[in-house]
């Protein structure tokens, strides 16, 4: 089976074996949540510990994708799903980014070129950029740092399919640092009540119309080159859709 690779707003590297692969990880080249892959019969893109026959370095740390249910007082907020297998309206999905990795890549064979659909595309919100009224951010780690991260920026453009500037000029931003109950939204369920709140002191009357469903929200959760994760929620006005 030949392996295609990619990073957030990336090119496509490969085809690797999977051989090829688990000896890089073996080498502690690369993490297995550095990448995501594609291979002929896959639909879209998916993280690569989640290829059959990948095995990940001992001791690696492994971010998992999920969904998870959106709860409020009143209707849930109509949000946009990720998922590799699943799409649901009513959920939201932290679809885990890879980090940005700087040791270079397994070296490649000869292999037929196969046509895969592009990550970016798979990144997006497949919503109207004119809807969207604002982005909040919540980060483990330092709000300054985590905003500007090469990956916040490729996460940022392959939601909206706008350049950052663009983002920048038009869309209002804020991010709350500290959050460290974000590495519980790898282990799956509803959205925390920890996370609405902390939304909420970014934005509180935002979020509650979110919440009695005047907004579609997109989440992308990720982990930033630190290796601490973060969490853009992307606010798409209803009735600009």
């Amino acid at each position: 089976m030949n392996i295609h690779l990619s990073k957030p707003g990336g090119q496509r590297e490969g085809p690797f074996t999977v051989e090829q692969i688990n000896r890089a990880l073996a080498a502690k080249k690369y993490q297995d949540t550095d990448y995501w892959a594609w291979h002929e019969g896959l639909t879209e893109w998916v993280p690569l510990h989640s290829v059959p026959g990948i095995t990940p370095a001992a001791g690696m740390l492994r971010s998992q994708s999920s969904e998870r249910e959106v709860t409020g007082s009143g209707q849930p907020a109509e949000t946009e799903v990720m998922s590799a297998v699943a799409s649901d309206t009513a959920a939201v999905s932290c679809a885990v980014a890879p980090a940005v990795e700087t040791a270079p890549p397994p070296e490649t064979e000869d292999a037929p070129e196969e046509t895969s659909p592009p990550l970016r595309e798979q990144l997006s919100s497949g919503m109207q950029f004119a809807a969207l009224e604002e982005i909040l951010m919540l980060t483990m780690g330092e709000g300054q740092s985590t905003s500007r991260s090469e990956v916040t920026t490729a996460m940022l453009e392959a939601v909206t399919g706008e350049e950052l500037q663009t983002v920048r000029q038009q869309v209002p931003r804020r991010v709350l640092a500290h959050c460290d109950f974000l590495g519980k939204l790898r282990e799956g369920g509803p959205l925390p009540e920890t996370a609405w709140r902390a939304l909420a002191k970014l934005n509180p009357q935002l979020v509650q119309q979110a919440r009695e469903g005047l907004f579609r929200v997109c989440v992308r959760s990720y982990p930033v080159e630190t290796g601490e994760m973060a969490s853009l929620f992307f606010f798409y006005n209803k009735q600009k859709l």
